[in-house]
């Protein structure tokens, strides 16, 4: 037999010899054995035969006894092989070699995990032939990592190298197909304010696009805040806060256009820049980029999503919101302290980020003592008292903000006015259709409840969980019969949890009676002040 064995160009006839490629009795045959070629695959150096997901820890001579040779047959061949085992491995030879040089490594070379150590090979002397000729095989297993000196093999990529390693059309994706798809539901709200504008008596499209409040931040914009605390009927401009309106009166400096117009184009840039961070937190929760698409579907058609095109500032503190959970989500801390801190100037659900950045702070502390968490929850209130100071100068009172909201403007709450709500639901159970306000939030409080229990099934962290409830608590305490919708956007992730559970058929038909009910809620609000948004 030629000492060529391990040469792949030579063809392998008979018997196997024993080696790399011999197969001990009871194992599987040899075709189920795998070749690593190229980079070596699972870890492995290229080149070599592995059994598929087993070990044998067996001595060659215990399964094939080969003969020692003793100066007979092949004894040129087995003189030669001796000497070339000299040569590569400085021990002495036997006959066995000359059959199948068995791989014996250095003494000083540790065992690569998952394989069995070898014992150091024996000085040289007329014992030594016999010990090499029953020398272990070292077995690699199949799934093995790397050894410590094998550059040539890659790590097992793990999420976070899945994550980096996407390429660069799925990393777009995650800004084209969210602007795309509210750029399609702006579209819907385009032609229907265009049929709108044409009906008798529906006025210029300001009427549709100024209803509510947005004429309060409006004013806010034009004429700052008063220097003392005047209870108009709308409300003391004092109750609203002023990042907004400050945007405003940029934009309007800057680039001339009127205080109405600025207004919606701030709402809007805000609201699709929202919908990016959207799904970049849903696909950041799920790790399906799939959920995440249908999830700003959701929020894009929501029925009461033309608020996003109005001169309100929901838009902007939808994606301050965004942008504080997915700094937390990150550990961000000083992006979520200052997300937090300018939603708190936006408007006051804005505070209510304080406890999501407080709930990870905290989490943080206790499993990783990243001190510099408690930057987060330090920055959150920082704008509510900010605001506070500033009105503190301006008009001498600290709290002049909750007070023009506590004597100007109305909520309907079951916790500032219990008797009303009382009141509120005898009319609602006799009259269903007289108060479209009421019935749209009774309307979101199912979607509320079904969110929540489609949140559940997802089951995702605590922190998701310290982000929606709080938004869902203030709701149904101060304006749990009126504008409560308005709340399902800010706790989005509720509408993650329809995302992932709904099918695609349902999924469909869910979207199309969304989008109808926002056009037809938004021809109400222009026509009519059966709804406020």
């Amino acid at each position: 037999m030629s000492e060529s064995y391990g040469d792949p160009s030579v063809p392998r006839g008979g018997a196997e010899p024993p080696g790399n490629g011999c197969r001990p009795p009871g194992a599987r045959p040899t075709s189920s054995l795998r070749r690593v070629d190229g980079d070596g695959g699972a870890g492995q150096r290229p080149g070599r035969l592995l059994w598929p997901k087993a070990v044998f820890p067996l001595p060659v001579a215990a399964v094939f006894p080969l003969p020692i040779a003793n100066g007979s047959g092949n004894g040129a061949a087995s003189n030669g092989a001796a000497s070339n085992a000299r040569r590569s491995n400085g021990s002495s030879a036997s006959a066995a070699h000359a059959v199948a040089p068995l791989p014996v490594p250095v003494a000083d070379r540790p065992a690569a995990p998952g394989q069995l150590p070898i014992p150091a090979s024996p000085a040289p002397g007329p014992a030594s032939a016999a010990a090499h000729a029953v020398a272990p095989l070292p077995v690699p297993v199949v799934d093995r990592p790397a050894a410590p000196d094998d550059w040539s093999a890659s790590p097992a990529p793990g999420p976070g190298m899945e994550r980096r390693q996407r390429s660069l059309s799925q990393r777009l994706a995650g800004i084209g197909v969210p602007l795309v798809v509210f750029v399609a539901s702006r579209a819907v709200l385009a032609v229907v304010l265009f049929l709108a504008e044409r009906l008798p008596g529906s006025g210029k499209a300001g009427r549709f696009l100024a209803a509510g409040t947005a004429g309060r931040y409006l004013a806010v914009a034009e004429r700052g805040y008063p220097r003392t605390l005047v209870h108009t009927p709308g409300g003391s401009r004092l109750a609203y806060s002023p990042l907004y309106p400050m945007m405003i009166r940029l934009l309007h400096r800057l680039a001339g256009m009127s205080i109405e117009r600025s207004a919606i184009v701030i709402s809007l840039a805000c609201s699709a820049v929202a919908m990016v961070v959207i799904w970049l937190v849903i696909d950041r929760l799920t790790g399906s980029p799939s959920t995440a698409t249908r999830s700003v579907i959701l929020v894009s058609f929501f029925p009461w999503s033309f608020v996003l095109s109005m001169a309100n500032p929901d838009g902007l503190l939808l994606l301050l919101a965004a942008v504080c959970l997915l700094a937390l989500l990150d550990d961000q801390w000083l992006t979520a302290g200052l997300a937090a801190l300018l939603a708190g100037v936006t408007s006051p659900y804005g505070l209510l980020l304080v406890v999501p950045c407080l709930w990870a702070a905290v989490a943080s502390i206790r499993s990783q003592r990243q001190w510099d968490a408690l930057l987060a929850p330090v920055l959150a209130p920082l704008g509510v008292f900010g605001f506070f100071g500033y009105l503190k100068a301006r008009t001498g009172k600290f709290f002049a903000a909750i007070l023009a909201q506590v004597r100007g403007v109305t909520y309907s709450g079951i916790g500032t006015q219990p008797k009303a709500a009382r009141q509120l639901l005898s009319a609602f159970s006799r009259h269903p259709t007289a108060n479209l306000n009421l019935l749209a939030s009774l309307a979101t409080l199912l979607v509320i409840v079904a969110g929540v229990g489609a949140l559940v099934y997802l089951r995702p962290k605590g922190l998701v969980w310290a982000f929606v409830v709080p938004f869902i608590a203030a709701g149904l305490w101060l304006n749990t019969f009126a504008s409560l919708p308005v709340v399902v956007l800010l706790a989005f992730p509720l509408l993650a949890g329809f995302a992932w559970s709904v099918r695609r058929s349902g999924f469909a038909i869910v979207v199309a009676i969304s989008a109808s009910l926002m056009a037809m809620l938004f021809v109400l609000i222009g026509l009519t002040s059966l709804v406020v948004p």
